[in-house]
């Protein structure tokens, strides 16, 4: 639906580049946010009831897809790690 994609897409993390952490703009539906390696391997899942931000500062500088999970479905984000 419109009303989905909408929420979804103001999710959207920043800072991106990131360099220490990335938070999460429209908390209040976000329970899980897991973070992979460009090739699908998961580094980290950070789970609670509005998750805002999580900390990346100890990957290596490249490209990460981040995976929010909401009430309204799941988006990928690619961020790069600085």
């Amino acid at each position: 639906s419109t009303v989905e994609s909408d929420i979804l897409s103001s999710i959207k993390p920043y800072p991106n580049p990131v360099s220490d952490y990335l938070y999460f703009a429209n908390i209040s539906k976000i329970y899980r946010v897991e973070c992979y390696t460009i090739d699908g391997r998961l580094l980290r899942t950070i789970e609670g009831k509005s998750v805002n931000q999580i900390n990346v500062s100890d990957l290596t500088s490249g490209v990460y897809i981040v995976k929010v999970n909401s009430d309204n479905g799941s988006s990928n984000f690619k961020i790069i790690k600085e």
